[in-house]
């Protein structure tokens, strides 16, 4: 019958809807999307049906993200991801300001200790840090990733917002769909809240040999000096913006300059 057709049809679409190969141009790169919450590797490679839109679930004053991974197995340069705003009902929006993307470093030579996830490759490389979006060079059958992030104003209109990312590459762009469904409730400020949040970090004291060395390392600052206070603020502004309402703080060792 003509209604046994429709369906044999539509499953037949649902089936290749679910096998379909990651997003991408002829020649150009794969793109899938992964959760926030998932590791990525750059070994790791797009299971079939691997979702190629971000689709969000937010409170307002939330932070929500997905991941978006890109390989090829061309050598690419110039990848980066653009963001811009997200239109929703009313002609109520989320400003691009409050929309980030920025890349995963890849820490070489990580040592393995216990019961770890091990790479797709079994090997040693892992992403973690979250850098400043900047154009990257990728090698062939190589995966890049980036960390696409949203917040969602505390006064905004719940609803659905859509708009897309732009995943650039000399391979040619891709754009990935986004939709971020706002809900009425509402986080209170950190300042309000009663859960305590804490990730282990400290600056000065505490451990000289390590906690000392480590920031001037990786900033270019000496101790104490102004620009070390600088990289203090930006990490203390940092950890209050992923609401950390609690911190160790060495009151001796501050001290020790004067």
């Amino acid at each position: 019958s003509l209604r046994l057709l429709l369906a044999l049809a539509l499953s037949a679409l649902s089936l290749t809807a679910l096998t379909a190969p990651p997003a991408g141009a002829a020649g150009g790169p794969s793109v899938w999307i992964l959760d926030a919450a998932d590791r990525p590797f750059t070994s790791t490679t797009a299971p079939n049906g691997a979702p190629t839109s971000i689709g969000l679930y937010a409170a307002r004053n939330d932070y929500e993200a997905a991941q978006i991974l890109v390989r090829s197995g061309s050598a690419q340069s110039g990848v980066s991801i653009t963001t811009g705003a997200l239109s929703g009902p009313g002609g109520a929006t989320i400003p691009a300001a409050d929309i980030t993307a920025r890349y995963e470093y890849n820490h070489p030579n990580i040592q393995k200790v216990g019961n770890v996830q091990n790479p797709p490759d079994n090997g040693s490389a892992y992403y973690d840090a979250l850098m400043d979006d900047s154009p990257q060079s990728v090698a062939a059958n190589t995966t890049f990733a980036s960390y696409y992030e949203v917040y969602v104003p505390a006064g905004q209109a719940p609803g659905v917002y859509t708009g897309s990312a732009t995943v650039n590459s000399s391979l040619g762009a891709v754009t990935v769909p986004v939709s971020v469904s706002v809900y009425s409730a509402t986080i209170p400020p950190t300042s309000q809240a009663t859960f305590k949040m804490n990730n282990w970090f400290t600056s000065a004291g505490w451990d000289y040999s390590g906690t000392e060395a480590s920031i001037p390392h990786e900033y270019g600052v000496q101790m104490y000096d102004a620009n070390w206070w600088t990289v203090e603020a930006d990490i203390a502004a940092n950890m209050a913006r992923h609401r950390n309402n609690v911190i160790y703080a060495d009151a001796e060792a501050l001290l020790i300059p004067n």
